[in-house]
């Protein structure tokens, strides 16, 4: 919960690697587990999920680079509220189930399905994907039900152009049944309610207080704050209604180039840098 200035502190930062990299790191999104309060991070160049204890900062696990099926390119993780994974791999057009442990469950493919990017999984079980393909008329959002079920398509396909341009994650806001989408080529994230109505439109391309640049992640609270990672300026917003109310933390918090964000129950905020540096911020409640 977002209570304003100030804000936040810092409780410990750590550095999202182990011994079996093969590279340096490339974080492109993260999730608390809600099952058993372990961060779950995205590295992109070594296509596998991170897990870590989020008090200690501990890897504990890893899964996706070392046994069927593997990653070709994962970008966006959520979380069911049992505990389960739900992983975007654009290469492969799916979205992998996984268990809280990352034992492999499932693959969820959908005809309407090609470059699957971000991904967030509602408690009440449906879930919303960034379809992301380089023609942009054909850039859209998806909403699935628990079992792979499509529900709604934003916009829907009978409009011909898309109205993104490059939908690259997307958060839910469950208190107002709110999908907020985050557009990066257009510096700005568009909400719309579960029918695909536009509710509002924050943002644009600068550093000024309500811009973004190459913004690279989003994620929502449970009092319905949305928070942006606003990559280029260093810094991430907190939204509200499509109102600016704060910035969560930046350069002076020791954040740069912040490429994923995260909430937990207990109130911890969780920013990644692109390089692979976690930061734990406790709000104040």
């Amino acid at each position: 919960m977002w209570t304003g200035s100030k804000k936040i502190k810092i409780l410990h930062k750590f550095h999202a690697s182990c011994d079996s990299d093969i590279a340096e790191p490339y974080i492109t999104d993260c999730v608390v587990n809600p099952e058993n309060g372990e961060l779950a991070v995205v590295d992109q160049r070594n296509k596998v999920v991170k897990l870590y204890a989020l008090k200690t900062g501990q890897h504990v696990g890893s899964f996706g680079h070392d046994a069927y099926p593997r990653f070709k390119a994962p970008w966006s993780i959520s979380a069911f509220d049992d505990g389960r994974y739900a992983v975007t791999d654009v290469r492969t057009s799916s979205v992998k189930i996984f268990s809280h442990d990352g034992r492999f469950e499932r693959n969820i493919s959908h005809g309407r399905l090609s470059h699957p990017r971000g991904i967030a999984v509602s408690l009440r079980g449906y879930f919303a994907i960034t379809d992301s393909p380089p023609l942009a008329e054909k850039q859209r959002v998806h909403i699935f039900d628990r079992d792979g079920v499509l529900l709604q398509t934003i916009p829907g396909p009978e409009i011909r152009n898309s109205t993104f341009q490059r939908p690259l994650h997307v958060a839910i806001d469950e208190r107002h049944n709110t999908v907020a989408v985050l557009d990066a080529l257009e510096s700005c994230v568009k909400a719309y309610d579960l029918n695909g109505r536009p509710i509002f439109q924050y943002g644009s391309y600068g550093s000024d207080e309500q811009q973004l640049a190459s913004p690279a992640g989003i994620c929502s609270d449970k009092s319905g704050n949305f928070f942006v990672a606003d990559f280029a300026n260093h810094r991430v917003h907190v939204v509200r209604a499509g109102i600016h109310i704060d910035y969560a933390a930046g350069k002076a918090d020791g954040v740069r180039y912040p490429a994923a964000v995260t909430t937990s129950r207990d109130y911890s905020l969780v920013i990644c840098d692109q390089g692979g540096v976690v930061r734990v911020f406790e709000m104040r409640r």
